[in-house]
């Protein structure tokens, strides 16, 4: 019988690798539009349109939208984020109504996807030598459905991870062939990535070291070269942000007033382990914030009684968030405001202080990296009729497991044999790493979408990691694998599936 399966996987294999560049990216484009019509179908309220605008949405194409009307890339009294959505979105929007410009968005913005999946299998393949791996990482990635449900969002998380593939493609291409224009185009899409999602920086000075390195001649021309684009366009960013906020910001800001008077809401949530954008957040939300995010506010009973004493109770909660809302209003003047803010402010001080550094500080972070790898990160279909959503959320789960452990593992083996594969880490490692380290730890902020951009790597990983298991244990590999993911997949089930 294994012999008998091991020769069809052999003739699928041949059949597959036989095929021509163009197979690939038509599938994917094929199959990565079948996806976004399916989530739309059951996930969007209105049938007649293939995009969401939920959540921060507003807040990246808001300043589009003022730029267009108003000819200021500006949202309110800050500096907004950063432009990364206008490259696509103006030059539709001048041309196109909003909703079709909307629309030509999500789909130029699946091409993109469906293009960088073919490449991110490339990069495998280049990196490791393998074909296997080619294959394996392309149809991981071509299904895998967490990165694949953002192509239906007005959100940064697709467009950041297609721009982030296509560069490192470049870069390896250029490390391969010397053409300057592969090193130029590296540099053009790490920027675009940055200015989507800014905490892609690291990987800029990432790619500079793997330059510096392993690109030994004309060093300093090609490190030039390859951050040019970013230095170019950041220099024209800092001094629109100087013009018109007399402050110099490199990246971004939030909100200069309510960041500075609800920071203890948060902080009071992130203390305790909580997550800082699931049920505790939104039960401290104004009514007006969970019509326009479509959420629902959580009962008083997601606290643990283990934050509560004596004089600190679930009453004294109900204040701090009475005076938070009351410094929200916005018909108050700002003195009025301010004070309420404040009054809120040392209720959750009280709250904080009132634990030990250790629980506050140090556990609560342990806490939240548990909560961000064991998250529902999948199940965009979970909106579809008994027998087929259990059918569906089973497959999202197993294969967002696989990704993300078998690729984390895969990570500290690499680094525990860290001279072999110093190449390696240097390209593949350091962002699903540098993720793990800066939401949960530094951030204390876990939104499942902030693993996005760590999904392709983890892919090429989990592959590597599942290939290197089967290489010595064969077949039990593949049952050690079944068994495990389908445990955690069965209580992912039960526990995501109004049943």
């Amino acid at each position: 019988m294994k012999i008998l399966i091991k020769n069809k996987l052999n003739k699928v294999f041949i059949f597959l690798a036989n095929k021509p560049p163009i197979f690939y990216i038509l599938l994917s484009i094929i199959i990565n539009f079948i996806l976004l019509y399916v989530c739309n179908l059951y996930n969007n309220p209105n049938p007649n349109k293939i995009y969401f605008l939920l959540g921060d949405a507003n807040g990246y194409i808001g300043g589009c939208e003022d730029l267009y009307c108003h000819g200021t890339y500006m949202i309110n009294d800050y500096a907004s984020r950063m432009p990364g959505m206008s490259l696509i979105y103006m030059p539709l929007r001048f041309l196109f109504s909003k909703h079709i410009t909307l629309t030509l968005f999500i789909i130029i913005q699946t091409l993109l996807s469906a293009i960088s999946t073919y490449l991110l299998a490339v990069i495998a393949e280049k990196i490791f030598k393998s074909k296997k791996i080619f294959l394996c990482v392309f149809i991981l990635y071509l299904f895998c459905t967490h990165v694949k449900n953002y192509n239906n969002y007005l959100l940064s998380e697709s467009l950041a991870t297609s721009t982030l593939i296509i560069s490192l493609f470049y870069l390896i291409k250029f490390s391969e062939k010397r053409f300057f224009y592969h090193l130029l185009l590296s540099g053009v899409f790490i920027t675009w990535s940055i200015f989507l999602r800014p905490f892609i920086l690291p990987m800029l000075a990432i790619f500079t070291i793997y330059i510096f390195i392993f690109i030994n001649k004309n060093r300093i021309r090609n490190i030039i070269l390859f951050v040019l684009p970013f230095i170019i366009i950041e220099t024209l960013w800092i001094s629109r942000n100087y013009y018109l906020t007399s402050q110099i910001i490199p990246l971004q800001t939030a909100g200069p007033f309510t960041d500075k008077y609800d920071y203890y809401s948060s902080k009071f949530i992130k203390s305790f382990g909580m997550n800082a954008s699931g049920d505790e957040q939104a039960w401290f939300l104004n009514d007006k914030i969970i019509k326009d995010f479509k959420k629902v506010r959580p009962n008083d009973n997601i606290f643990s009684k283990n934050i509560f004493n004596d004089s600190l109770n679930l009453d004294s909660l109900k204040l701090a968030r009475y005076y938070l809302w009351q410094g929200e209003n916005e018909t108050f003047n700002r003195p009025t405001r301010e004070y309420y803010y404040q009054k809120s402010n040392n209720i959750l001080k009280k709250f904080i202080n009132s634990h030990s550094f250790f629980t506050t500080e140090i556990s609560s972070r342990f806490i939240l990296l548990y909560k961000f790898l064991n998250q529902p990160i999948g199940a965009p279909l979970i909106s579809v009729k008994y027998p087929f959503n259990v059918i569906l959320v089973f497959f999202d789960s197993f294969l967002n497991y696989f990704i993300i452990l078998s690729g984390y593992l895969s990570l500290f083996y690499l680094f525990y044999k860290f001279k072999r594969n110093f190449k390696i880490i240097i390209l593949i490692c350091f962002m699903p790493a540098f993720i793990l380290i800066f939401f949960p730890f530094y951030l204390q902020f876990i939104e499942a979408r902030e693993l996005t951009l760590a999904f392709p790597f983890l892919c090429i990983l989990s592959v590597y990691m599942f290939i290197e298991f089967y290489k010595k244990y064969k077949w039990k590999t593949i049952l050690i694998y079944f068994i495990f993911f389908s445990v955690l997949s069965i209580n992912s089930c039960i526990s995501n599936i109004k049943w």
